[in-house]
């Protein structure tokens, strides 16, 4: 058995491990030794308790998830509050009870009565059961008999089950509809139909104070957001009737919005009859039955490795399925912290030839990344047991899906035959599924999934073999519950699991709720970088982590350099990356592929990485405008401050095609913690130019920066506090100390095994330096211009040990030369 929990330990994740408790225990003894975690053991860190409590009391029945509590009135069981916390602020509150109403009926209502039971309990799910008599406010009208059963998950999602069982005719002369009233940090809207996947939903700004949007098409999600917070309201029978076309299917309603908090209330028509039109009929003894629910975000506390998390995707082909030793290194050292396999077969059962997948596996980890593993949504490899097995007994109709024309498979690929399937999961598929990923982690230590397609298709005709509610019907409610599923099931066996959906542009709350990492692009751009923010800012809600993929559509796709801008301006790790565009000679169908491209990965990844983004505090440009600004119009900065060094990455991105001169002006240093009586040393990551500036003129050293169309430039601050040397830049410092007696500087750096890195190290004005590396002298240089020496080293299994010894008695012992900018400005520079 060779499950995630039961991985042997490489050599080099238990000397992490080693020296992650040495050096903590030493920074409790010396206070002013800062100590980092390695990325490759925060990687695994298991994932925050993700679990829902149950708890009744006079005041009723309390859900509490990780950020949420819900609180159910026993006698309706109608949700009356829901609270949700960003950190230690409240950002999503109820302001009147979620309702159902029918015509003068109200859910909510005080003189209903009825009884709620617990059907089932357990640390992850909560189901209640409520029986009773919806009254209405007019005396001349019957009570209707209801059941209302309620499904709370613990991703914040709920699923309710309504019943109306009326003891005789019941005439509906308005509407039936579901209705949510709440205050939030909301600025943008989503409406996903429920006749399309998702991609393309009607979205937006929230409209002013005391104005409505009314929808007409046939609804299935309504949700509002920001990067903050996300609320929706869903069903599987929006606009069931209608008394005539046009006639509102949702609204969105703003009774106040001041543009950071708006208080807003969403509802969604199950029937709705104009004025003067013929009634709506339930004869009695009939049901009318539907379902509606609400997602929320956040819905779990954040895991530290978010903006650490860079995929690698290896797609291979016939020839290539599986990746070498080396192409697997490359990915590390060009700072990818995920393996993707895209095509890897059945969960459990590798493509041929299978043997190589355990080799795969253990050289991923032993280059310090994660391993994930794709699936899809929609598809199944046609060689799956499952799939052969029901052909074989003339079922396949059973599980039958008609996405692709129900049938995928890449020309390059043979092995990739995949067939479609219903993403309602029924008849047993679900569980199939979830069997073929139980058995994959019995065999294979695989840290995550990739969910392929993970959109809410409405394109399975055949609604009475697999109970579709209605004949157009997206399988939104059934698509979270298998993805939640997934998640509990992978997170038993394996604690720090990473889960990644593709939804593309379908940014639809209850199916992104139960991912860790959303790929919301196939090489996609956006009309502007603010569009950008506003619209993929949900997956900040969700306290995710983006991911821009490359895509392989040369008319869509957005270059490397405009792909950085909007990674490392909306908080970074973003940018994913795949096998045949790192070698498109190997891949001859790669089309397209910039020379250019490596350059701009091994710059901005490795860059991210040597600074420790995932130890750090982003100042988004979109929410900074007080605290700092650009000069220059279609430029932008995000500061990124590191929460460990207290030190600062900052990218400063030009959006225009034609080069542009910005400065960067810091009105409120204070408010991002630069220290006003603090110098600072300012170093171009690119340019490897270097200043001093004190914390209250630091604005003077951003200024007159020349930035390429559609590229950036990156800036680095650290604190100088003394004369004596300090690490500068290369590798990720995870400790670093000055022994003032023995006039030495040491300090450990760590990086992917086998990569190659310049070293920096600042402040070397002494007459004479000696630099060891693991005890070793290392061949190091000094421009004495800049105080700064540098050299090579090459990344081991292990951290590095550095020492900077200053010999003052001694001559100069390093050789004078001047300090080269990178490859990608000479590049730049050259062009």
């Amino acid at each position: 058995m060779s499950s995630c929990n039961s991985l042997r330990v490489p050599l080099y994740t238990a000397a992490l491990i080693v020296l992650m408790f040495v050096t903590l225990n030493a920074s409790t003894k010396a206070a002013e030794k800062q100590v980092s975690q390695p990325f490759r053991s925060v990687l695994r860190e298991p994932l925050p308790e993700e679990s829902l409590s149950y708890k009744v009391d006079s005041v009723g029945i309390h859900l509490k998830g990780p950020v949420f509590e819900y609180l159910v009135d026993p006698n309706t069981g109608c949700i009356t509050n829901l609270e949700v916390r960003r950190d230690d602020e409240k950002v999503i509150q109820l302001s009147e009870p979620v309702d159902l109403i029918l015509d003068d009926y109200r859910l909510s209502a005080k003189q209903n009565s009825g009884k709620t039971v617990l059907e089932f309990k357990s640390q992850h799910q909560v189901i209640l059961k409520t029986t009773g008599l919806l009254k209405p406010q007019a005396n001349n009208s019957s009570a209707i008999p209801y059941t209302l059963q309620s499904t709370f998950f613990d991703d914040g999602v709920v699923v309710s089950n309504v019943t109306l069982q009326p003891k005789q005719d019941l005439v509906i002369h308005r509407n039936v509809s579901s209705r949510l009233s709440a205050k939030g940090k909301f600025h943008s809207y989503l409406h996903k139909r429920r006749d399309q996947h998702g991609m393309g939903s009607q979205s937006g700004s929230l409209p002013p104070t005391g104005k409505a949007l009314p929808l007409t098409t046939l609804t299935s999600c309504l949700e509002v957001f920001s990067p903050e917070a996300a609320l929706a309201l869903f069903t599987d029978s929006g606009a069931t009737h209608l008394s005539k076309a046009g006639l509102p299917t949702a609204a969105l309603n703003i009774t106040e919005n001041d543009g950071v908090t708006a208080d807003v209330v969403l509802e969604q028509n199950i029937i709705n009859i104009s004025e003067g039109a013929k009634p709506y009929l339930i004869k009695s003894g009939e049901e009318l039955t539907f379902r509606t629910g609400l997602s929320l975000a956040p819905n779990r506390v954040p895991h530290p490795r978010n903006s650490g998390l860079r995929m690698f995707t290896w797609a291979g082909d016939q020839k290539h399925p599986y990746p070498t030793h080396q192409e697997i290194l490359d990915a590390a050292r060009l700072g990818f912290t995920l393996f993707q396999m895209h095509r890897p077969g059945t969960p459990g059962k590798p493509r041929p030839p299978a043997g190589e997948m355990k080799r795969v596996i253990q050289q991923v980890h032993d280059a310090g990344m994660l391993f994930i593993w794709c699936t899809m949504a929609d598809m199944m490899y046609e060689s799956s047991e499952g799939v052969q097995k029901m052909r074989e007994q003339n079922q396949w109709k059973l599980w039958q899906g008609f996405n692709y024309g129900g049938h995928y498979q890449p020309h390059m690929d043979s092995y990739c035959n995949m067939t479609a399937t219903c993403l309602s999961s029924p008849n047993g598929l679900a569980e199939y599924r979830l069997k073929t990923i139980s058995e994959m982690l019995d065999k294979f230590a695989v840290d995550g999934i990739y969910v392929d397609d993970n959109l809410a298709y409405p394109s399975c005709p055949l609604h009475q073999e697999h109970q579709h509610p209605h004949p157009v019907y997206d399988s939104l409610i059934e698509l979270h519950e298998v993805s939640w599923r997934r998640r509990k099931l992978m997170m038993e066996k394996c604690p720090h699991v990473v889960l990644i959906d593709h939804c593309t542009t379908a940014m639809v709350l209850p199916v992104m709720s139960a991912f860790d990492m959303h790929l919301y692009g196939e090489g996609y751009g956006s009309t502007s970088l603010e569009n950008y923010w506003n619209f993929f800012g949900i997956t900040k809600s969700l306290n995710g982590q983006g991911c821009l993929w490359p895509g392989d559509d040369e008319n869509t796709r957005t270059s490397a350099a405009i792909v950085y801008n909007y990674d490392l301006l909306t908080g970074g790790g973003q940018y994913s990356y795949l096998d045949w565009r790192l070698y498109p000679k190997k891949f001859p169908y790669a089309k397209g592929v910039a020379d250019e491209e490596s350059l701009y990965i091994r710059t901005y990844s490795t860059a991210q990485a040597n600074f420790g983004i995932y130890e750090s505090q982003p100042y988004i440009f979109a929410e900074s405008g007080k605290q700092f600004s650009t000069s220059t119009p279609q430029t932008y900065a995000t500061i990124y401050r590191n929460r460990t060094w207290n030190d600062y990455l900052i990218p400063i991105a030009n959006m225009s095609s034609e080069s542009q001169t910005t400065s960067l002006e810091i009105h409120q240093p204070e408010a991002i913690k630069v220290k006003q009586d603090q110098n600072y040393l300012v170093f171009d990551v690119n340019q490897h130019t270097s200043k001093i500036a004190s914390g209250a003129d630091v604005s003077s050293t951003l200024s007159n920066l020349e930035i390429p169309g559609g590229s950036l430039r990156l800036l680095y601050l650290r604190p100088v506090s003394d004369s004596h040397p300090m690490h500068l830049w290369g590798g990720k410092r995870l400790s670093e100390s000055w022994d003032a007696a023995q006039k030495s500087l040491r300090f450990e750096i760590d990086g992917p095994p086998g990569l190659q890195e310049t070293i920096y190290i600042a402040n070397c004005r002494q007459p004479a330096l000696k630099v060891l590396v693991n005890g070793q002298p290392a061949a190091f240089a000094l421009d004495a211009s800049q105080g700064i020496a540098f050299g090579t080293v090459t990344f081991t299994e292990t951290p590095l040990q550095l020492e900077v010894i200053v010999e003052t008695e001694k001559e100069s012992s390093l050789p004078l030369e001047k300090i080269k900018p990178d490859q990608l400005f000479l590049h730049q520079h050259q062009k």
